[in-house]
């Protein structure tokens, strides 16, 4: 599978936005990343006078090519100039084919873009009293279905040769992986005889296994956060129990 192509485009467009904010940060906590440094935004006194509203940033949206998992981040390319000397403060607010996402950081996270999207940032400077003119920043997040290259993983039951004194365990040998990097959880079930017996545990008791007992146990990998068809392939181990004596 061919990883998500993002188109970015830079639009010289203005828009007003409320901003208040302290040490760098957005009035809501998020975070001001400076792209010339990777520094945050700058920190220290407001203006308490009368003054002129700062100038309006150059924005970029960085990386170009992303995976499902990774993050993008809006970047302040060119800071905003005060014509008081006031410090200048930043807030971000993220759209998702024009509407608002709830995204108020400086940064989005690949699997919140899941499915063809386009997402502007939009950038509004602040010197603690008054805003200036936002920029803003779009990028078009191309991607293809991100569930079905899930390397399933590699499970065994223990002992390798259970008797019926044995309780069973089922474990992850090799974790299954994403090709992106996306945060995946298991569903455990096991099967008894070919006939599905429990779901939603690793352990079977030695109570419940009799001899000749055929038990199976499939573990599926499931990419979170899920939205949609999220499952990989399961890996799987057979174990049949065996007389103790």
């Amino acid at each position: 599978m061919t990883s998500p192509r993002l188109l970015a485009l830079l639009l010289p467009l203005c828009t007003l936005v409320a901003c208040t904010g302290a040490n760098g940060l957005g009035g809501d906590g998020s975070d001001c990343i400076d792209g010339s440094n990777g520094s945050f935004g700058a920190a220290g006194g407001f203006s308490s006078g009368g003054n002129e509203p700062p100038t309006a940033p150059e924005v970029r949206i960085s990386p170009d090519e992303i995976s499902s998992a990774d993050p993008f981040h809006c970047l302040i390319w060119t800071r905003s100039e005060d014509p008081d000397g006031d410090d200048v403060y930043y807030r971000f607010q993220w759209l998702v084919d024009d509407e608002d996402s709830g995204v108020t950081s400086s940064a989005v996270h690949g699997w919140e873009a899941s499915g063809d999207s386009v997402w502007t940032c939009i950038a509004t400077p602040n010197d603690g009293t008054v805003d200036g003119p936002s920029a803003q920043a779009e990028i078009t997040v191309i991607m293809e279905d991100p569930h079905v290259d899930i390397i399933p993983p590699v499970v065994k039951i223990l002992p390798e040769e259970p008797t019926a004194a044995d309780d069973l365990e089922c474990v992850i040998v090799e974790a299954a992986v994403h090709p992106q990097g996306a945060q995946i959880t298991y569903f455990f079930s096991w099967r008894l005889n070919g006939q599905n017996h429990v779901l939603d545990v690793s352990d079977i008791p030695a109570a419940e296994t009799s001899i000749g007992d055929e038990w199976t146990c499939s573990v599926t990998p499931m990419m979170m956060p899920c939205e949609a068809d999220c499952k990989g392939p399961a890996g799987e181990d057979t174990a049949t129990i065996l007389d103790p004596g």
